[in-house]
């Protein structure tokens, strides 16, 4: 990465052998971190393109805990966050209320989302909205926003929401350092 961002760059994922049809299979290690636009990747035949395809690195939640404690602090773990305007953030609704966004450009994908847990016990809900990090147009903003009808309209890409669960449970009662036997 230079000061200017990420850009694009070639990388040789080897050589391969075809069969008497013309077909070849070859096994490639694909980190899975960071997501963004499509990879092409080329088939050449000396200089000349002989085929090509894309794959693309998809957000994913890698983990969420199950209980969390009132008022106490937790992170949730994503992967695959891409670095452009279009894919590199997601905006965090908790309980149906927008709490802000969290921004993968500089995290080559992964993200830890820190919150704390509600004080009220109970199940509660937590959203994370693909958005759109920056852009022109001034009315309606929608920028670090949720994009509630992303599935439709986002700009970008499409890319996957998440409905995530987490059950908080009440603070453990305090302990006095007192016996029931001690008094008088």
């Amino acid at each position: 990465m230079s000061g200017q961002g990420y850009g694009a760059e070639q990388v040789p994922l080897g050589e391969v052998s075809t069969d008497a049809f013309g077909q070849f299979t070859k096994k490639v290690q694909v980190p899975n971190e960071l997501g963004g636009p499509p990879h092409n990747i080329q088939l050449m035949d000396g200089t000349k393109v002989a085929g090509s395809t894309t794959f693309r690195i998809m957000p994913s939640v890698v983990y969420v805990p199950k209980t969390v404690v009132a008022g106490q602090p937790f992170t949730i773990k994503m992967l695959g966050v891409g670095w452009t305007d279009y894919d590199n953030i997601y905006t965090v609704a908790y309980d149906n209320s927008a709490i802000g966004y969290v921004c993968g450009f500089n995290s080559h994908g992964y993200v830890k989302i820190q919150l704390r847990a509600s004080e009220t016990p109970g199940i509660q809900y937590i959203d994370l909205y693909p958005s759109i990090y920056k852009g022109q147009q001034k009315m309606p903003s929608l920028y670090c926003l949720p994009l509630l009808t992303y599935d439709k309209d986002h700009p970008g890409d499409w890319l996957p929401a998440f409905h995530v669960v987490i059950h908080v449970v009440a603070k453990p009662a305090a302990v006095s350092g007192k016996s029931s036997a001690n008094k008088a």
